[in-house]
């Protein structure tokens, strides 16, 4: 990622910033998922109810919960090394990944994109001159989920508190960049003639997960791009 640290403009900014509560429009934002489900990491089937992972999902949720509003909605599940024939060699190891998705494309749109004074700075000049224009094919790419991971390692010195100092910033990051990674895709092409987008059909093998569907922190990852995520500690 070929991108220089720019200004947060408060993003992440929670939009109830009294004590009040309000009835959420639709299930829990954080959605710990305690049953059994297939990883699709390590394709093994993985639980979070279970220690430490259990632990580490409660005393990560509160942190979640204040990332953004009621607007966001967050998995949580277990997660173990991707398959490989290195990881054959190391210890086993699980931990836990987040998939996030806005519930209300529309409200996201208007409450966050529309009022981000530095989404030029970082995402290329045609997809955001169409995001301004309510391109219907961008703005459908902005109904896909984006994924961050972290695998946790207590026997190495791994702690509750290590790990949510290094997943919350990646999460803030990857929301940050929500936009970025669902509009610049290789399946939207940018039609001179109509001077809009369109979908050109499956560019991707199938069976292969998406690019924007693979965690970071587990299975791939980029350097920070915004400092000020990492300089907070809980």
């Amino acid at each position: 990622m070929k991108i220089s640290s720019i200004q947060n403009n408060n993003f992440s900014q929670n939009r109830n910033q009294t004590n009040q509560k309000s009835s959420p429009s639709f299930n829990a934002r954080v959605n710990v998922i305690f049953e059994t489900t297939k990883d699709v990491i390590s394709q093994d089937y993985l639980t979070v109810n279970k220690e430490p992972l259990r632990t580490l999902a409660e005393k990560i949720r509160p942190h979640l919960e204040k990332i953004m509003d009621d607007n966001l909605l967050i998995d949580v599940t277990a997660a173990g090394r991707p398959m490989s024939f290195w990881n054959l060699f190391r210890s086993h190891a699980e931990g836990l990944k987040f998939d996030m998705r806005f519930h209300d494309i529309k409200r996201y749109y208007y409450e966050v994109l529309m009022k981000d004074k530095d989404l030029d700075k970082f995402i290329e000049p045609l997809q955001y001159k169409g995001i301004m224009e309510k391109d219907s094919t961008l703005l459908s790419g902005l109904m896909e989920r984006v994924c961050v991971g972290r695998l946790y390692e207590p026997q190495k010195g791994d702690t509750p508190e290590k790990f949510i100092n290094d997943v919350i910033p990646k999460i803030k990051e990857h929301l940050r960049l929500f936009p970025k990674f669902l509009t610049e895709r290789r399946d939207f092409e940018y039609e001179k003639d109509t001077k809009k987008f369109v979908k050109i059909g499956s560019c991707f093998p199938y069976g292969e997960r998406l690019p924007w569907e693979r965690y970071r922190g587990i299975e791939f990852d980029y350097p920070p791009i915004f400092k000020e995520y990492y300089n907070k500690q809980i």
